[in-house]
């Protein structure tokens, strides 16, 4: 039996208003124009949450993909222009995504402390 090994990518739309539906149209275009059908299809992408409005996302991914998945939300400007995704952090569970993400501050709870100061 094949065990399928998976990472989730919490990850932030820095600018660009965006919704989860196009959102994942984007992702999945750029996928192909850059890998082709064969090694997007064996990527295993799949959006399981997405806020609009704090604009963070966690999406899962084969563990042999992640390199690949970085380079495709650093590109997604291609698909969109004017969209910028940042991907804040790696994990192997979702739990212990969702247990580091407290510990991480997002590009827009930066700019709020500037802001501030």
């Amino acid at each position: 039996m094949k065990i399928v090994r998976w990472r989730y990518v919490l990850f932030e739309v820095v600018s660009g208003d965006i919704g989860q539906e196009e959102l994942i149209s984007i992702i999945w275009r750029q996928i192909y124009s850059l890998f082709g059908v064969f090694k997007g299809a064996n990527s295993g992408f799949k959006l399981l949450q997405f806020d609009k409005d704090k604009k963070i996302g966690i999406a899962r991914i084969s563990w042999k993909f992640i390199d690949e998945f970085r380079v495709v939300l650093a590109t997604l400007n291609m698909q969109k222009e004017g969209l910028l995704v940042n991907e804040i952090l790696v994990s192997g569970t979702q739990a212990a995504l969702k247990r580091k993400m407290m510990k991480r501050k997002t590009w827009s709870e930066f700019k709020e402390e500037l802001m501030k100061n």
